[in-house]
């Protein structure tokens, strides 16, 4: 989207993405073996970031860019308008950076902090992998999606009130083993 301008200016933030996608797919690009693959790709690249000069030829060079990626990958390419992307990217990429930003607060915010911290490990780094990454980026993508994430947040509210009310009941094994069989099952679902 910022390629073509529906992005909200968020000062910094086109470039960051920009060098961003431009040092991975170099990098993807290298660790293709065809070398007729590499051509098509580099050619593809440098026009992107060389011969685009307006927005439509931005989004030109890189819709033709993308594609010899993709079919170099053997990967797929998913279509959809912006309103569903968002609304999918929402869910899927911006509420975990949220959510794994609030838990670190949370928890950092705690007297026990520094105890916590000295006992935590894999779950915690999985969970808070994202709160790690880049500030300004991060807070750039809530800049662009703020109505999806909001209503992201409201459902994972209404959820999170259910696990809390489950946690005061009196069979929480049991309830807790309902939640994450649901999750469970929801996430094999997609495999």
């Amino acid at each position: 989207r910022a390629l073509v301008g529906l992005m909200p200016e968020v000062p910094g933030l086109y470039e960051r993405m920009s060098t961003l996608i431009q040092q991975r797919a170099e990098a993807a690009i290298e660790d293709l073996s065809t070398p007729l693959v590499r051509v098509r790709l580099q050619s593809a690249l440098d026009d992107l970031f060389t011969r685009a000069s307006t927005a439509q030829e931005r989004l030109t060079f890189f819709s033709r860019f993308y594609a010899t990626l993709v079919d170099a990958c053997g990967a797929r390419l998913v279509r959809m308008t912006a309103s569903d992307h968002d609304r999918a990217v929402a869910a899927i990429s911006h509420l975990p950076l949220l959510l794994a930003a609030a838990l670190a607060e949370s928890v950092a915010a705690s007297p026990d902090w520094h105890a916590a911290q000295a006992l935590a490990a894999g779950g915690w780094d999985s969970m808070t992998r994202l709160a790690r990454g880049d500030v300004a980026m991060g807070s750039g993508i809530f800049a662009t999606n703020p109505a999806e994430i909001g209503a992201r947040l409201a459902a994972l509210r209404s959820t999170l009130d259910a696990w809390a009310a489950d946690l005061e009941s009196g069979d929480v094994q049991a309830r807790a083993g309902e939640h994450l069989a649901r999750a469970r099952a929801a996430l094999e679902e997609g495999s």
